[in-house]
């Protein structure tokens, strides 16, 4: 399993940062007219898997959230 972005090419020039942070979960960071433009692509775990499994996948989208924003 993977994920990932397509970008028109025309849009290349406005990526700012693409970080896979893991297999399940990355994000891209687009130079917008006004303010950047953060776009989070997740495949969370589904409902069969342990709560452990949840945990981890949840806590670690948080930790990629709280770098942009901090502890709001």
């Amino acid at each position: 399993m993977g994920t990932g972005f397509f970008v028109h090419h025309r849009i290349i020039p406005a990526v700012k940062i693409v970080d896979f942070v893991s297999d399940r979960m990355l994000f891209i960071v687009l130079r917008g007219r006004l303010s950047n433009i953060i776009v989070f692509n997740v495949h969370a775990t589904c409902q069969k898997k342990s709560d452990d499994s949840k945990d981890h996948c949840y806590e670690e989208l948080k930790q990629v959230i709280d770098n942009f924003f901090g502890n709001i």
